[in-house]
């Protein structure tokens, strides 16, 4: 089965895809060992059965952020995040463009990497619960306001936040967002999940805390708005740009969270820890050079075949749109790794005394 998928990319002419195993067309998973190779379980067992997953389009850079900082937070191991390969469509034979395969997030995405039974997942994106009853949303979401308002530098205020939330999982998805100057968030483009079900031994996954997702980096590595003040993304203070959702959770939570000392300096070693290590620029060149190596022929195609021609011949304006993609947006995305750093963490201090 496939429907089209996504919110306002359903405007665009190059459609996004959901694509589902039914037993009705033979088979109620999709088995292929190579459709994510790399993919997988807690484990590090590979995960070689699929009962869905995503076709995401390429036809603009924004995407190219998304999956190249998905990349690099993908074995966080706190993170909830999906696998991501990319590739080419072709529809009745007709060449559809670049899109990347991802996981889609369901009941057995959760089963399959945490080993877990998916009748006893529940899961929200956003506002939206997608497994379980709205009364855990509704749960969920005053105890974060409740707390948020409580003293949490008192242990046993704090200790209660840590007995619902997966204190790892907050500051990871918050460090993350924040370093990679993620513009359509916070309280937007996230997700939580947890277990219900009875303890399992040995799986720290089955505690029953909430845990977040993180998806949808589109917006992120050093791409600008107006409301930016006229700076470049790598100097843009995501602290400043946070506090304006303090007040809705789960932001409010994580804000009030920081006048505990313990999260605190446990936060700030986890972000130092991104700067310095995960999204060092050692790994950032290397996986930009294999984007200008893999990626710049597909975006060109791409893009001349969604965006049209704006005068000159077909071959002129794939070699505008490869040009574009290899010396304008590439480097942009280079120098706000190297630039990066120094602003992430002056702001960092600065923020939280």
């Amino acid at each position: 089965g496939i429907r089209i998928k996504g919110s306002s990319t359903r405007n665009i002419q190059q459609k996004n895809f959901n694509v589902y195993a039914r037993k009705k067309y033979g088979y109620d998973k999709i088995k292929c060992a190579t459709l994510l190779p790399n993919n997988r379980d807690i484990n590090g067992n590979r995960i070689t059965e699929y009962d869905s997953f995503s076709l995401r389009s390429i036809s603009e850079e924004a995407r190219v952020r998304d999956q190249f900082s998905t990349r690099l937070i993908k074995d966080v191991k706190s993170q909830t995040t999906y696998d991501l390969k990319n590739s080419v469509l072709f529809l009745n034979g007709e060449f559809w463009g670049m899109y990347v395969i991802t996981e889609k997030f369901s009941s057995e995405f959760f089963a399959s990497h945490y080993g877990i039974p998916k009748d006893d997942v529940v899961f929200i994106k956003e506002e939206d619960i997608k497994e379980g009853s709205q009364e855990e949303y509704t749960n969920l979401i005053n105890f974060m306001d409740l707390y948020s308002q409580k003293d949490l530098s008192d242990s046993r205020n704090y200790a209660d936040v840590s007995n619902i939330i997966d204190i790892d999982s907050i500051i990871d998805h918050y460090a993350i967002n924040i370093y990679l100057a993620t513009y359509d968030w916070p309280n937007h483009n996230f997700g939580l999940w947890k277990y219900n079900g009875n303890k399992i031994n040995g799986n720290e996954f089955s505690d029953g805390k909430w845990r977040f997702m993180t998806y949808d980096l589109d917006y992120t590595v050093g791409k600008t708005f107006a409301d930016f003040g006229g700076v470049e993304g790598y100097q843009y203070d995501m602290f400043r740009h946070m506090d304006r959702a303090k007040n809705k959770a789960p932001t409010n939570l994580f804000v009030s969270l920081l006048r505990n000392e313990e999260f605190k300096n446990k936060f700030k070693e986890v972000f130092e820890e991104y700067a310095n290590n995960i999204m060092s620029t050692d790994k950032t060149n290397a996986l930009i050079q294999e984007y200008s190596n893999k990626v710049t022929d597909l975006i060109g195609y791409t893009q001349s075949r969604w965006w049209g021609y704006f005068g000159g011949s077909r071959l002129e304006n794939i070699a505008y749109a490869k040009n574009n993609y290899q010396n304008t947006i590439l480097p942009q995305m280079k120098k706000f790794f190297e630039e990066r750093k120094k602003y992430a963490l002056d702001q960092m201090k600065q923020y939280i005394r």
